[in-house]
Parts: structure tokens; sequence; C-alpha cells
């Protein structure tokens, strides 16, 4: 088994972690949320579908009570925020972030691009 399909070195529970498809459901929702959304709100500027991935999973951790560390930078010059990846997500915490994403999502009006296949079965 490679390192991100182990067993939990302290319980043996073999640890699942997000798949390929998630993976692309939730780059595809931070790549729409790009397009819609500056961040801060009104401040014009676009930060990119890597940073609103981050900013997602740090608001579902958060949800979940649990923190990103802040920690002094290695170079000594201020601190870093060390968040969650998403390769290290379970396959049912990726379900629970995409879901707590989309909801998100559809909360501030965020048009979902169709997919390939759903482009391909519409009609129109």
């Amino acid at each position: 088994m490679d390192f991100f399909t182990a067993r939990c070195p302290n319980c043996n529970f073999l640890i699942e972690v997000i798949t390929e498809p998630q993976k692309v459901a939730l780059q595809m929702l931070c790549m729409d949320i790009d397009r819609q959304r500056d961040w801060p709100a009104g401040s014009g500027h676009h930060v990119g579908a890597r940073k609103w991935k981050q900013l997602l999973i740090l608001a579902w951790e958060r949800y979940h009570e649990r923190e990103a560390e802040l920690l002094p930078a290695i170079d000594g010059d201020g601190f870093d925020v060390v968040y969650r990846r998403d390769s290290r997500l379970s396959r049912t915490e990726a379900s629970e972030l995409l879901a707590f994403a989309d909801a998100w999502a559809a909360e501030q009006g965020i048009v979902r691009s169709k997919s390939g296949r759903e482009r391909r079965l519409d009609p129109f």
C-alpha cells in the first residue's frame, strides 16, 4: 500500500483517501467560485482556485471545531498558516467537504458549470 492508502499507525484502521473524482469535483467548484467571486467581496481581486480550495477547507475544518495552526515561519519572517491538504482527507470527509462547499456556493449565488457529461446529455 502507498502512503495515502496505508493503515493508521495507532489503530491499524485502513485509511481510504479522497478519490480522483472527488478531487476533480472540488477543483471544478473552486474554479467556478473564482470566476464569479472576488475576495474579499467587492475588492475586484480574484484569488484563484487553489486559494479558494484552501479557504473552503479551512472553513469546513472550523465548522468541525478543528483549527488550522499558526506557526512561526521557518525563514523567521512572520508566521504561516498550516492547514489540512485535500489529499489528506478521507473519502467520507471529502464528501462532507463537497456538500459543505456546494451549499456555501449556492448561498453565494455561484452558478455551477456543467460537466462534460452533462453538456453531452444536454439537448440544447
